[in-house]
């Protein structure tokens, strides 16, 4: 490899850096709250269970007392009072809900002002060195694959190229149809190949959102 980008500080950046602190800070006191309502439903929706399961009992023994008055009467009149609780507990249940979505409606603004805080860390922390690392990168990336293409071109001067040129563009050669296409271009083009190699816009906006959507020479046998 002839070149090697060196990551030291940018992985010192990635180690030592943390982000999101301010809607950490909200979802903290977001759960809190969260918690308390959670743990009230869950309690609700126990004891609703608990009487579903009374009144299924209830209405079983109600059936095998019907000839007996005094016990219909007794569970018809315990039926209809978990009935009534149930009503009761159905409506704190939907309270419950209600205080669910009121937290919600209490954190929306406090989590879009937390974003655009964190937001605003990030970009100061990152946009102005990204920025001047990957122009440098660029930079020293095109320069290197300049210096070697100068670098063949200067292995033939043009004087050893203009011996060259007497023989392959000769205009009697020419003539007698001897080809000299082949000479058109004396530095291979084909040392830099354009299309696999080149930045294109798909692979920029994947990185932007977290995936190289390019083939890693370091699985195909190259150096690590």
């Amino acid at each position: 490899m002839f070149f090697k980008i060196d990551r030291t500080e940018l992985d010192k950046f990635i180690a030592n850096t943390k982000f999101y602190k301010e809607v950490k800070k909200v979802n903290k006191l977001y759960r809190q709250e969260l918690n308390k309502i959670s743990l009230r439903l869950e309690e609700l929706q126990k004891r609703k269970e608990e009487l579903n399961e009374n009144l299924a009992k209830t209405l079983a023994e109600k059936e095998t007392f019907k000839d007996n008055i005094d016990e219909l009467l007794y569970y018809t009149d315990m039926a209809n009072d978990i009935a009534k609780q149930a009503k009761t507990i159905d409506f704190a249940i939907e309270e419950a809900q209600e205080d669910l979505t009121a937290i919600k409606e209490t954190y929306f603004k406090q989590y879009e002002q937390a974003l655009s805080k964190d937001f605003d860390e990030i970009r100061k922390s990152i946009n102005p060195a990204v920025s001047e690392t990957v122009e440098m990168f660029r930079y020293e990336l095109l320069t290197a694959i300049a210096d070697i293409h100068n670098h063949i071109s200067n292995q033939f001067p043009q004087e050893e190229r203009d011996t060259f040129y007497t023989v392959v563009f000769d205009e009697k050669l020419k003539k007698k149809d001897y080809r000299s296409s082949f000479a058109n271009s004396v530095v291979p083009e084909m040392m830099f190949d354009n299309n696999r190699l080149q930045v294109t816009a798909a692979n920029y906006f994947g990185a932007r959102q977290g995936h190289v959507n390019v083939t890693n020479p370091n699985k195909n046998g190259g150096e690590e």
